[in-house]
């Protein structure tokens, strides 16, 4: 008679010589929510809780029975929702992690069973190297080719170690492009590579480069992605005797969410990088001073002007104790001033405030500069908001002609020009001009901005509140 039994083989890795592979992947959500409940009886269970902690871990079928066994036998914490705020703290080496617990028949501890499964021993430094990059990155799918350029190997030695890790299991790939980093993964490397700067460097100078203003500001919804890179790389990377680096990180990423108009974040990162700058330079330093500025520049835009105004006196005055009075980042300190106070009506305090800086650009950088642009374009708005319409015209195409020459046709600065300029058409009355000049700016701030961006939501609002085009 023929028998009747199988043989089954397990394994971590991609094994192409067995006729039938089943490929087992994680579990959906409420499968895993019955497994923890199933290791953790005896203790509070909540579903919302325990989904929230499985899906930390990304839903990891050995992790999540690990984890309901250390919570059952814990006396540290009564509510899953506190094992899971203790992870997001602390690494899995603690020792409140560590408790005695039994996989099959074997006892053992969380930490101390992980490493026996997941070893480390048996890869090459490259591949080693190369994990504690992907360990810093967000825990969602990344281009083969993509990383390669992150981590700058124009040469491609990384090329074979990278497609080695997918073979042994440590990345996961579908279509030998795109690799991903399961988060269990990167929570037990954290643990055992502590990943620094000096590991990352190449990969952290590369997104700090690629999140520099100028780069940004003609196109920020083409950088939107970068923004949860950084995030990433500040919440992993070990940033010990290299905060200044993690300083000009956190700028960076404010820079992007600034530029997107999502200010709650900007805000956010803006008051780390005023921390971190104020340990690191001190409160005498330009550095410090243009951190400020930023933060200061943000809550304007926020419309909280308590909170921006000392930030501006306390930034204005060290550059101009530190640069002098025809230095360009004074100006451009005296031009955000001269704009809060056009914001709170003030014109008077304003007026001589924009004048300066105007007077400082046109000297130091010429007629052809952007910010002499800038300077230009925020002295016809006073005289715009004066209701001077004659002194802001001249003065508002004067800021488009340059920025058209200087940052191109579709520059979201040449959109606000071209806004401000339809706007004052609507003043006056002239519904065609204005709908010429808003329906263009209208085009670029939804192609480069997005949908969702302020400026692009304003300039709509106020194109459907001109009065129809005359047949």
């Amino acid at each position: 008679m023929p028998t009747a039994w199988r043989v089954v083989c397990t394994s971590r890795f991609d094994v192409p010589f067995f006729a039938n592979t089943l490929r087992l992947d994680v579990l959906p959500a409420h499968e895993a929510i019955q497994v923890f409940r199933q290791h953790a009886v005896g203790k509070p269970l909540d579903d919302t809780e325990i989904d929230a902690l499985l899906r930390m871990i990304g839903y990891h079928t050995l992790m999540t029975e690990l984890l309901a066994k250390t919570y059952r036998e814990s006396m540290h914490f009564e509510r899953v929702g506190e094992l899971h705020a203790f992870l997001q703290q602390e690494a899995l080496h603690h020792q409140k992690l560590q408790e005695d617990i039994y996989v099959g028949t074997q006892e053992t501890a969380l930490l101390m069973h992980l490493q026996t499964v997941f070893s480390l021993a048996s890869l090459t430094e490259a591949e080693t190297w190369l994990l504690k990059q992907w360990a810093v990155l967000p825990t969602t799918p990344h281009k083969g080719k993509d990383f390669l350029r992150w981590i700058q190997d124009t040469d491609l030695a990384y090329e074979k170690p990278l497609k080695a890790l997918a073979k042994k299991g440590w990345l996961q790939t579908e279509d030998k492009l795109a690799y991903l980093l399961h988060p269990f993964l990167q929570l037990f490397l954290h643990n055992e590579l502590n990943p620094t700067l000096p590991d990352c460097e190449k990969m952290c100078y590369y997104f700090i480069v690629l999140m520099q203003m100028k780069k940004v500001q003609a196109n920020p919804l083409a950088h939107q992605w970068t923004s949860s890179i950084g995030e990433a790389m500040l919440q992993n990377i070990d940033f010990t005797a290299h905060e200044k680096k993690q300083g000009t990180l956190w700028n960076a990423v404010a820079t992007i969410y600034m530029l997107l108009g999502d200010y709650p974040n900007a805000i956010r990162c803006a008051k780390e990088d005023v921390s971190i700058k104020e340990i690191t330079v001190g409160k005498q330093h330009q550095d410090y001073a243009t951190a400020l500025n930023n933060l200061a520049y943000l809550y304007r835009n926020t419309k909280n002007y308590a909170e921006a105004l000392p930030l501006y006196e306390e930034a204005l005055q060290i550059q101009k104790e530190g640069l002098g009075k025809q230095h360009p980042d004074y100006a451009t300190f005296l031009n955000n001033f001269a704009v809060l106070y056009r914001n709170q009506g003030d014109y008077a305090k304003a007026l001589p405030l924009h004048e300066e800086a105007l007077q400082i650009r046109k000297e130091v950088l010429g007629e052809q500069h952007p910010d002499y642009a800038t300077s230009l374009n925020n002295l016809a708005f006073l005289y715009d908001r004066q209701g001077n319409y004659i002194k802001a015209l001249p003065l508002y195409e004067k800021a488009l002609q340059i920025r058209k020459e200087v940052l191109g046709k579709r520059h979201p600065n040449t959109a606000i020009s071209l806004g401000n300029i339809g706007l004052l058409y609507d003043k006056q009355g002239d519904y065609t001009q204005a709908r010429q000049y808003l329906e263009e700016a209208y085009s670029i701030f939804l192609e480069k901005l997005g949908k969702q961006h302020p400026h692009t939501q304003r300039t709509k609002s106020w194109l459907d509140n001109l009065p129809p085009a005359v047949q």
